[in-house]
């Protein structure tokens, strides 16, 4: 972890990877025993009709109606997934990366980079001080990783 410190740019991307691994990983086990006893269909239904028949706000009573349209075992399922998915790469980048591998700065470069232009179409279509953070986090996450990885003495590197 020496090098680590040193570089507190890297450090500061392995944090996060760890960080958010961690939580979607925790947040998939938890959907997915839910949905496999039927109970994450049911709660997403009950705070629906709690927030339809509880809440004065339009913007929670509009997340209500979605949410009572739209939870079904198929999208509790695919969520699952997709946490798991995204929550598994997000570890296996801030472990290579906090083990100076060249292959997980490449595995954080590329699919990092496919999502910029996804963002800026969103920021485009619904401009939200969040949606500009993350955008922002992002291409600094590829500048950084990309200029880092291609001075090689400081990855290590692994036999194919």
């Amino acid at each position: 972890m020496t090098g680590l410190r040193r570089d507190a740019g890297l450090g500061l991307i392995v944090a996060w990877k760890l960080a958010k691994g961690g939580a979607l990983s925790l947040l998939a086990i938890a959907l997915g025993f839910g949905f496999l006893s039927g109970g994450s269909v049911r709660v997403a239904h009950r705070l629906a009709q709690t927030m339809e028949h509880d809440f004065s706000s339009t913007l929670l009573r509009a997340v209500a109606a979605w949410l009572a349209a739209h939870v079904n075992p198929f999208t509790i399922g695919a969520t699952t997934l997709l946490l798991a998915l995204d929550g598994s790469l997000s570890l296996v980048q801030g472990i290579g990366l906090a083990g100076r591998h060249r292959w997980a700065a490449w595995l954080t470069v590329v699919p990092t980079s496919l999502f910029i232009p996804v963002e800026i179409w969103r920021l485009v279509v619904q401009p939200q001080a969040t949606r500009v953070l993350v955008l922002v986090a992002n291409v600094a996450i590829v500048a950084y990783l990309a200029a880092r990885v291609r001075r090689k003495n400081e990855w290590v590197e692994t036999a194919a």
